[in-house]
């Protein structure tokens, strides 16, 4: 049999040593790439709030205001102005693992920015290495298949977004592929230990985001239909497995019922008809293929060709992986071993529809507002990455005419020579742009002097914003998220809630927030700037085209100090 590209080390160490190599540069990349710290967003906030809050021995909770059920405005400026300040709020939207891990960091001395920069460029280094290893399972050791394999990878434009924001899907790919390789290793070779710690693994990641369920029930389909044992013995492994997987979940939900007395606060809502949606999902899955496919939005006759091209290509490739999961692990002779690497291969094979069996339903039925982006997608973009380098592998193996093998093998080169470059160049455009709320427009005095003025005012003044998350960024402060569509036309009833009270607006008017906010909430500030301020008639403070800070001063009604938390909390 021909091994992939041709060439079987038989020095596995050497290999070992490359992914080790590979992992290091991408964390020295990383550190060199980010001079003002990794990126944050607004669940990057919460994240990073939870984790405080866990620290200082309250529990995990948050004092930002639930967005899907949030509290009147009246409530948030009464408790705002009261002594004991905002109640935490134990009702998260997000599972607790990333948090805990954070709040781990804090505890050993680092501060909230270091311990988010840490974290990022650690797990991406690790996720590098780990990918290596699967690599290095499913190829046969094959040096420049696994070499080339996870610069790629590193490279990649789906895993260099995930990794420069502060967000929980590297925990959550390091978690997945860690409990991949435990159960492949339980299925060459049983052994409890492996089995126990893979399960522990993939419970994890159900605890790091809920759609990590689907990695649980892949593991357990991939032991049902994997493990070399009876029937009996099969079903006592999978129940084990289970069990071990859904315990840290289980204890989690519960104590969450016990203190909320729900288990979660998201509610079925249906639309189907979310087109915009869809258009989304289908551009981050081109992007797999062709990178950065989205910066085409501006030429509608390349988008129309290379879309439709990617999509091909995906399909072609998912006929591919399908015939060589089938043909290497379910065809195999009976009595004799899988071939090398296809435990593997069926994990992360599964992993896809299960994933997307249960991503679409939970968008379209019980969160319409979440984006099909690579965030989101990045878990699939692992398991797409190793087995399309497999049947790439394959057909580097072949034996085609003299012609054809140099074409093929040129073109593929050229395509992978692209993509590395796309990589190099992405970091090093976000050495000098930066993303998010570190990026060039949010770093401008126009917003940083404003949020410097902000931190002189007294704690207790109530902030109603577009954006929580960027008034914590810059602040640690809370403040009351606004959804414009829903008082696009109750100005007055927003009036009346605000009452006597001296409340300050900070409203962000950057095209992209703006852009975000049509198309999610449908509509933005700039489209109720004018009724907003003919009806509130507040005191302008700030007006430029990034930032307008307003001041509806009614009675001064603050008092006197807050008795507790009123300390400003600072990360840096």
């Amino acid at each position: 049999m021909r091994k992939p590209f041709g060439i079987r080390e038989k020095r596995p160490w050497i290999i070992n040593v490359g992914i080790l190599f590979f992992g290091g540069i991408s964390i020295v990349a990383l550190f060199w790439a980010s001079p003002n710290g990794i990126s944050w967003t607004l669940d990057s906030a919460r994240y990073l709030d939870g984790a405080e809050h866990i620290l200082r021995g309250e529990g995990y909770g948050t004092r930002f205001q639930n967005f899907i059920n949030p509290i009147p405005v009246r409530d948030f400026i009464r408790e705002m102005q009261s002594p004991a300040g905002l109640r935490l709020n134990r009702d998260m939207n997000f599972p607790p693992m990333y948090p805990y891990w954070l709040a781990a960091l804090r505890g050993i001395g680092l501060t909230q920015v270091q311990a988010v920069n840490w974290s990022v460029i650690l797990f991406f280094g690790l996720n590098g290495i780990l990918f290596g290893w699967v690599l290095k399972k499913v190829l046969n050791d094959s040096l420049p298949g696994v070499w080339v394999g996870v610069f790629c990878f590193l490279a990649s434009e789906s895993m260099l977004q995930i990794h420069t924001i502060a967000a929980s899907e590297p925990l959550f790919i390091f978690l997945e592929m860690a409990g991949f390789l435990g159960l492949a290793a339980f299925i060459e070779r049983p052994r409890w230990g492996m089995l126990t710690v893979g399960s522990l693994a993939l419970g994890a990641a159900f605890l790091t985001r809920y759609l990590g369920i689907a990695v649980i029930l892949t593991g357990i389909l991939g032991l049902w239909i994997g493990a070399p044992l009876d029937r009996r013995r099969r079903l006592r492994v999978c129940l084990y497995s289970a069990a071990i997987s859904f315990l840290p979940m289980g204890i989690f939900l519960l104590q969450k019922l016990r203190e909320t007395g729900q288990a979660t606060s998201h509610h079925p809502t249906v639309d189907l008809a979310n087109l915009r949606s869809i258009v989304l999902l289908i551009e981050t899955i081109s992007s797999w293929i062709f990178p950065h496919v989205s910066r085409l939005n501006a030429y509608p006759f390349l988008r129309m060709i290379v879309v439709p091209l990617a999509l091909i290509v995906l399909i072609g490739l998912a006929v591919i992986t399908t015939r060589s999961v089938v043909r290497k692990f379910f065809k195999k002779q009976p009595g004799l071993p899988s071939e090398h690497g296809a435990e593997l291969r069926l994990f992360f094979g599964l992993f896809i529809p299960l994933y997307l069996l249960i991503l679409l339903p939970s968008v379209w039925f019980v969160d319409p507002e979440t984006p099909f982006d690579i965030r989101l997608l990045s878990p699939i973009f692992v398991s797409f990455l190793v087995l399309a380098w497999c049947a790439f592998a394959e057909m580097m193996s072949s034996k085609p005419a003299r012609g054809r093998t140099i074409w093929i093998r040129g073109g593929v080169s050229l395509y992978l020579l692209c993509w590395g470059l796309s990589g190099i160049v992405w970091v090093a455009a976000y050495q000098v742009r930066g993303r998010e709320y570190n990026n060039l427009e949010w770093r401008r005095n126009e917003i940083r002097q404003p949020m410097r003025d902000l931190l002189r005012e007294d704690e207790r003044l109530p902030i109603l914003t577009n954006d929580d998350g960027a008034i914590y960024f810059f602040t640690r402060r809370y403040s009351y998220w606004m959804n414009f569509s829903k008082w696009e036309n109750r100005l007055d009833l927003l009036k009346e809630e605000i009452g006597e009270s001296d409340v300050l607006l900070v409203f962000f008017k950057m095209p992209g927030r703006n852009r975000y906010d049509r198309e999610i909430y449908g509509c933005s500030y700039n489209d109720v700037a004018p009724q907003l301020k003919t009806v509130l008639q507040p005191r302008i403070l700030v007006d430029n085209e990034l930032i307008t800070v307003m001041r509806s001063e009614r009675r001064l009604s603050l008092g006197a100090p807050r008795e507790e938390g009123g300390e400003r909390r600072s990360g840096d």
